[in-house]
């Protein structure tokens, strides 16, 4: 994505380390996708979409998979990148610990917004 976006390959390679870095995966740079486990994996492809320094992150379920520690991590860094990037982050969840970090929850049943809840 970011060579399609002219970014030039120093930038694109100092972009990627910084998000594996901010997802506590750096040292996993030079692993291939089968020498991952599941919730690596699930935190590469979030770097990988943090590289690009996108306005809007779409997210299900992003902490489904990984431990809690490393799900923490992730909801700090998703607020950390909302606070300092100006990211908005969407995501769908049934985490309880991702609602809490949230400025704005929206509860839909059947396609309908039935509870919204601001902060």
């Amino acid at each position: 994505m970011l060579e399609l976006r002219g970014v030039p390959p120093k930038e694109r390679y100092r972009r990627a380390r910084e998000a594996l870095a901010a997802l506590g995966i750096a040292e996993l740079a030079s692993r291939r996708p089968n020498q991952l486990s599941g919730g690596q994996q699930q935190r590469v492809a979030v770097a990988r979409a943090l590289a690009a320094r996108p306005l809007l992150v779409l997210a299900d379920e992003p902490t489904a998979n990984p431990d809690s520690k490393t799900g923490l991590r992730l909801i700090e860094t998703m607020r950390r990148l909302n606070e300092e990037a100006g990211m908005t982050f969407v995501f769908a969840t049934h985490d309880p610990r991702l609602l809490e970090h949230a400025r704005r929850v929206v509860w839909l049943e059947d396609g309908r917004i039935v509870r919204e809840t601001r902060r």
